[in-house]
């Protein structure tokens, strides 16, 4: 006869590697928080250099070159390539306006005109 001793039970699930996989995947306030912190740590100096002025307006500014900041280019060669349409055909047409001598490097002849 078995002594009610010797009876073995069988393992009951581990619960806690269970709970603790929930609470890793969903982020805790504090990484909110933490990822928010950090995000306006990283902008800061943009937004700053923004609105003073500073490096950020100064290369990125649509309003720093056009067409009236080519000098005068007379006696120089220049070779544009894709010029037969688009910027690089624009291009060609003001350095010749300024006096250039343009070399126009385009895929084909006939789209080269």
């Amino acid at each position: 006869m078995c002594a009610p001793t010797d009876i073995q039970k069988p393992p009951l699930p581990d619960v806690s590697a269970q709970t603790d996989a929930r609470k890793s995947s969903r982020p805790s306030w504090i990484q909110i928080a933490g990822g928010s912190f950090l995000l306006i740590l990283l902008s800061a100096p943009l937004f700053i250099s923004e609105i003073i002025g500073g490096w950020t307006t100064e290369y990125t500014s649509p309003l720093r070159f056009g067409a009236s900041s080519i000098g005068d280019m007379t006696g120089k060669v220049v070779i544009v390539t894709g010029a037969n349409t688009g910027i690089g055909y624009e291009t060609s047409l003001e350095l010749a306006r300024n006096g250039a001598t343009v070399i126009m490097a385009a895929r084909s002849v006939e789209r080269g005109t």
